[in-house]
């Protein structure tokens, strides 16, 4: 009996799967995740020429990325468009991938919904 109930303990630790991160699907590796008012990071540092993934991780909010800081649009020379004056319109589950970032420097990007939404990007050489 003990052994039966062991075995299928361990058959349903199998089966139910030991994702080593169960909130997040394999392919969002790196990327920054976005809630329902937050981004999982304030700081993310980036060298020239990547790229910055982000992931609408939220269940119920719709984000509006934009280079700027506390939901105001503040285009800055060197930062890569994020879709002009309008931004990136991220539904939910959505996953979306900026341009590369070709110049060094200290660059923001926020949400024009959620003002409490402010990533500081540091782009180095």
């Amino acid at each position: 009996m003990r052994r039966t109930l062991i075995t299928a303990l361990f058959a349903t630790i199998l089966l139910t799967g030991c994702a080593a991160e169960p909130d997040r699907a394999p392919d969002d590796a790196g990327a920054i995740g976005m809630d329902h008012l937050v981004f999982e990071a304030e700081v993310r540092e980036i060298a020239v020429g990547e790229q910055l993934t982000f992931s609408n991780a939220s269940s119920r909010a719709l984000h509006v990325l934009v280079v700027g800081k506390e939901a105001q649009p503040k285009p800055q020379e060197g930062a890569p468009s994020f879709g002009g004056a309008s931004g990136h319109r991220s539904e939910v589950g959505d996953r979306w991938t900026t341009p590369p970032w070709t110049t060094p420097g200290t660059y923001w990007v926020t949400c024009t919904l959620h003002p409490s939404m402010n990533l500081k990007v540091l782009v180095s050489e």
